[in-house]
């Protein structure tokens, strides 16, 4: 393909860029790819390893390689779900605005802590219930401009099912 067309999704951990960005790309029979999961298979560890060994800054400079790659590699009509902190750094703000549709997924506080509540592999999440909610609640404000500024497509996602995700990505991007 000439020109492909790649769906970044971008939002808070626990607002489903994974889940929507899998059926996204099965519905529009694109190739579904995970950013987090990119550098996992790229390094050969966890995520959670790569924080323990190397802190947020080493983990953010891994990031931005690994994204790099699968920018430049794209061959094909891609949904490429992003780590929640991906936008942190300026250089993936600007790689995900130049090469990318960008979907902001977002929700409330609420939604995330209920979403996030068994999930594991997210360090910066780590810790009881109370704890979780301070550095959620932190980390969504620290973040939200970077989310605004950085999307082409913002999506509130609190009260959608999947499929009502996909139709409204699907007629932002012009194939509803």
């Amino acid at each position: 393909m000439d020109n492909p067309i790649i769906i970044a999704l971008i939002g808070p951990a626990g607002v489903g860029k994974t889940t929507v960005g899998k059926a996204l790309a099965q519905n529009m029979a694109y190739r579904f790819m995970d950013l987090d999961r990119a550098i996992e298979a790229k390094l050969g560890i966890e995520i959670d390893w790569i924080f323990q060994l190397e802190g947020e800054a080493g983990f953010r400079k891994y990031e931005t390689a690994v994204l790099k790659d699968i920018l430049h590699q794209a061959q094909d009509h891609t949904v490429l779900s992003t780590g929640g902190g991906a936008i942190v750094t300026e250089e993936n703000r600007t790689l995900l605005a130049k090469y990318t549709r960008v979907v902001y997924l977002s929700a409330t506080l609420d939604t995330l802590m209920m979403r996030t509540n068994y999930t594991k592999g997210r360090p910066l999440l780590a810790g009881n219930p109370v704890i979780r909610q301070k550095k959620l609640a932190t980390l969504c404000k620290q973040r939200k401009h970077w989310y605004a500024s950085t999307a082409d497509f913002q999506l509130p996602v609190d009260h959608l099912k999947i499929h009502q995700a996909i139709e409204a990505i699907k007629t932002y991007i012009g194939n509803g």
